[in-house]
């Protein structure tokens, strides 16, 4: 270059280039400052993308815990809770009518509000005869903290149970024991 001709710094590579360049002959960036104005844009509005979207896509995705997604955790942890001791009785009341007793071992880390269970009924040859799904009223719904027990009596019906049946019985619905629960609800 001559020393009479107006130079200029490269913003991106710092070279000394002609004032009137319109492309760097070094790293070929353009030499309008609205260019590079735009990549510095460019590069905040997807930086306040992320800090704004981000939250709000995490709201989307992971909801507030609700009965239905308290429900789905306790699928992960089904098996921390365990039924000792089930045990059947006539109601008395009418035929088909029964009571279920049993005893709800917390073997988990976790305190689960018990809801309801599920009761498979086997013939003597543990053919699946039956399945029913007692839950318990909202004043009967009881917590099991971890590590302890908690005793149920719950109503079921059922055309087919029998003497020599089998039973099944696992917890099938509960919720977050730490939660408020208001049985007035």
């Amino acid at each position: 270059m001559t020393e009479n001709e107006q130079t200029k710094i490269c913003p991106l590579c710092a070279e000394t280039i002609k004032e009137a360049a319109k492309v760097c002959p070094f790293c070929q960036t353009r030499q309008n400052r609205f260019c590079l104005l735009a990549a510095e844009l460019v590069s905040v509005v997807v930086v306040l993308l992320v800090l704004v979207g981000l939250p709000i896509f995490c709201e989307k995705m992971l909801p507030a815990e609700s009965d239905e997604t308290s429900s789905l955790a306790f699928v992960i942890h089904r098996s921390d809770l365990s039924i000792d001791h089930p045990f059947w009785e006539a109601n008395g009341n009418k035929s088909g009518d029964y009571w279920l007793t049993g005893l709800v071992t917390n073997k988990g880390s976790l305190a689960w509000r018990v809801h309801g269970f599920e009761l498979k009924i086997f013939d003597g040859k543990n053919n699946l005869q039956d399945v029913a799904h007692p839950d318990l009223n909202k004043s009967e719904v009881f917590v099991v903290q971890p590590g302890q027990e908690h005793t149920f009596k719950v109503r079921f019906s059922s055309q087919v149970l029998e003497a020599g049946s089998k039973l099944s019985v696992r917890v099938q619905k509960a919720t977050d024991g730490r939660d408020h629960y208001d049985p007035g609800d």
